[in-house]
């Protein structure tokens, strides 16, 4: 694997591309996060955030406690899945009643929110947290399925922060299937103070595993 600086990576993934960015329970990226924002804004391409059960809250409180301005945050359009803390400008919400329900809403509104862009990048924060929810494999696959359809919309490029702890520990055939889906697999390491990415996975030619 090699090692990148992640300001050098966000211009690697193109849209249409899937990026698992997987971080365990010890680390928790929000410094890359904002990074990703904050690129998204300096190349005038607008950021579209899914927030799974109040997900982002999580990383916002960590960058007040970082001393990070959490400014950035309030005009980045959101979508909810579930949860009741609203940060950003929150244009949709999608209710958490039951898994099945859920694919079924978001499949008929989700292209809707994408259509006026013609790229947009898409951070979404918690998706480990709907697999928690899945009752059965039959519905874990459903919501596999679901990101399928949406993998190669030249729409998006989508980056999935995912907690790999929490799959390994609850629903870890999930993992690998997430993994096989993405173009692109980032791995995030503690060494020492330093957060190190790693790339696992790429169709970018720039970028050697």
């Amino acid at each position: 694997m090699k090692a990148l600086k992640f300001k050098n990576i966000w211009r690697f993934p193109k849209f249409g591309e899937t990026v698992l960015l997987e971080y365990p329970s010890s680390t928790l990226p929000y410094r890359e996060l904002v990074e990703l924002i904050t690129w998204g804004k300096e190349n005038k391409i607008p950021v579209v955030m899914d927030d799974i059960l109040d997900t982002l809250y999580v990383y916002k409180t960590h960058m007040k406690l970082a001393g990070i301005d959490t400014g950035i945050l309030e005009d980045v359009r959101v979508i909810k899945t579930g949860g009741r803390l609203e940060v950003g400008n929150v244009i949709k919400r999608f209710r958490v009643s039951d898994i099945m329900s859920l694919i079924q809403e978001f499949e008929e509104n989700y292209e809707a929110l994408l259509s006026e862009m013609e790229h947009a990048i898409v951070p979404v924060l918690g998706i480990e947290r709907l697999f928690l929810l899945a009752d059965s494999k039959i519905e874990a696959l459903a919501l596999i399925n679901m990101l399928t359809r949406y993998a190669g919309s030249r729409r998006r490029t989508a980056f999935y922060f995912t907690n790999v702890d929490v799959l390994r520990n609850s629903v870890p055939y999930v993992l690998p299937l997430l993994e096989e889906l993405a173009t692109t697999v980032l791995q995030i390491h503690r060494k020492g103070e330093e957060i190190i990415p790693e790339v696992k996975k790429s169709i970018s030619m720039e970028v050697k595993v």
